[in-house]
């Protein structure tokens, strides 16, 4: 009875979780999660029934905590608390010094008390890749290759605020086919990641180092051009307004902010203006 460890036999539970919120996870996301941190995760279960889980992913001083949800047989008994602090504590026991979470309105409440603080919104953006209009690969960008993902590596630990190389070659081994450059007189001046999945195609990280729109929207249609059919995930930081006006057109299934919260040291700290896209709510 209480806390225990996610394990794969968790995974159902938790994608239908994720549904019933609106949030539509499949079951590639948390396997990718469980891989980078097998025993990050906690479910919370009472008389064999399980009512909620977490899911963190640490990296080298920071952790992400991903998804909280309760279901709604266990809510209002702090289940949402107990889970949080298990989340806590084993990031702590990770040595991390930053923790990082994206929040919906229900969840900033508890985070507050464990000392989250609010920062940068992101504008989250959901669209149907059969509805955007213009998806042509520009001639700017090329294939990422394998010897890249060290460099690429280096400028995400800049901007990010860690080092995140072990992610950036998980996502490339992944789904080498949807990785994208700009490379001019052997420097990469930006690039961009996409992933398929079952109900569509997630986006991001998406970096334009020159900061310049026609680069970043170079890399974006690109992305865009190589995409399955479904729903386009997409999440910008709101005061990167280059990027909001390359997301602004889009066809709009589904547009929301959320805060980024932050617990101890801050995290993209600098270089807003050439991150375009995050990675995923659950990666950092």
């Amino acid at each position: 009875m209480g806390i225990r460890q996610f394990t794969r036999d968790d995974i159902d539970f938790a994608v239908n979780q994720t549904a019933i919120e609106g949030w539509f996870y499949t079951p590639i996301e948390l396997e990718r999660m469980l891989r980078m941190d097998p025993e990050g995760s906690f479910v919370f279960e009472q008389g064999g029934e399980r009512l909620g889980f977490v899911t963190t992913v640490t990296y080298s001083r920071t952790g992400v905590m991903g998804h909280l949800i309760v279901d709604k047989k266990g809510r209002g008994r702090k289940i949402g608390d107990t889970l949080v602090q298990a989340a806590v504590d084993y990031m702590k026991g990770r040595g991390v010094d930053s923790m990082l979470l994206y929040a919906t309105a229900e969840g900033a409440r508890i985070y507050k008390r464990y000392g989250y603080k609010a920062g940068d919104e992101i504008w989250c953006v959901h669209s149907h890749m059969d509805q955007i209009t213009g998806k042509t690969p520009s001639p700017l960008c090329s294939p990422i290759l394998k010897d890249d993902l060290d460099t690429i590596g280096a400028v995400d630990a800049q901007l990010f605020g860690d080092d995140r190389t072990r992610l950036i070659k998980s996502l490339f081994d992944e789904f080498p086919g949807n990785a994208f450059k700009i490379e001019r007189a052997g420097r990469i001046d930006g690039y961009i990641f996409a992933r398929p999945n079952p109900t569509g195609y997630d986006l991001g990280p998406w970096v334009c180092l020159t900061e310049d729109v026609g680069d970043a929207d170079a890399l974006f249609q690109t992305a865009l051009a190589h995409g399955p059919r479904g729903t386009l995930y997409l999440g910008v930081f709101f005061r990167n307004q280059a990027a909001c006006g390359i997301a602004e057109p889009l066809p709009k299934v589904r547009t929301w902010r959320i805060p980024l919260m932050v617990r101890g040291e801050p995290r993209y700290i600098s270089g807003i203006n050439k991150v375009f896209g995050i990675t995923a709510f659950e990666l950092g």
